[in-house]
């Protein structure tokens, strides 16, 4: 969703698609009601579809001008830039996004935008919830702590990439540690527990948990070479 907004920025700016030119500008849209002008980029979810038609019906629909120019070119820009699954979706649903034959670009892009924020939603629901059952994917790995470790890490990648991150991360990060079957590990972490607040604070950044996960690597990589090295008695 951010990389949308910053894409069509970016060519928004580059292209002149923003100049407050009123035969051009496509960016700044003013509501049916007249009452404000809105930046489409940052704002759409605050003008309606009515509000759109309406602007389009004005500005662009069987218009000669710059805009209508600069309206098409957006499409396009637009229409490149969606997914495979994303372009299906829309293209479902053109009615929402043309007046007649002719295609409006800011409102597909208010389109693409609501679709994008029902899938980002979905992705962050996912992630919590895969992040609330870290001691079951413990198990399902077969205590394999560095496999575990990289698991949690794309879970908090994912969670970052999307602007949130967990208040939970750590109470479950401890929760999968717990269900490891490896009694060395099971003290290290119960020393954690015991002797650090970090096991009861909230992760302040997507950083800590990422320092967390370097002491717990190096930890069990020196527990697996105590366990491995041949006791020098007998």
């Amino acid at each position: 969703m951010t990389l949308i907004k910053g894409d069509l920025q970016m060519h928004a700016s580059k292209n002149g698609w923003d100049n407050n030119q009123p035969n051009a500008d496509i960016i700044h849209i003013t509501n049916q009601a007249g009452t404000r002008v809105f930046n489409l980029v940052t704002e759409y979810s605050q003008l309606s579809h009515d509000d759109l038609v309406f602007w389009a019906n004005v500005n662009i629909v069987g218009q000669g001008t710059r805009a209508a120019q600069n309206n098409a070119n957006m499409y396009r820009c637009l229409y490149n830039t969606a997914t495979p699954e994303l372009l299906s979706r829309l293209l479902l649903e053109a009615h929402l996004h043309h007046i007649g034959e002719t295609p409006i670009a800011a409102m597909y892009y208010k389109q693409m935008m609501g679709f994008a924020n029902v899938d980002t939603e979905a992705t962050i629901l996912l992630t919590r919830q895969q992040l609330s059952t870290l001691d079951v994917k413990m198990i399902e790995l077969n205590s394999d702590i560095p496999v575990f470790n990289s698991y949690v890490q794309e879970l908090l990648s994912k969670l970052h990439q999307h602007g949130t991150t967990s208040e939970d991360t750590l109470t479950n990060l401890f929760r999968g540690y717990r269900a490891a079957q490896d009694a060395n590990f099971h003290s290290f972490i119960l020393d954690i527990e015991r002797n650090s607040s970090m096991a009861s604070t909230r992760l302040p950044s997507h950083s800590s948990c990422q320092g967390l996960a370097r002491h717990i690597r190096w930890k069990t990589s020196t527990l697996r070479r105590t366990t491995d090295t041949p006791s020098s008695a007998g």
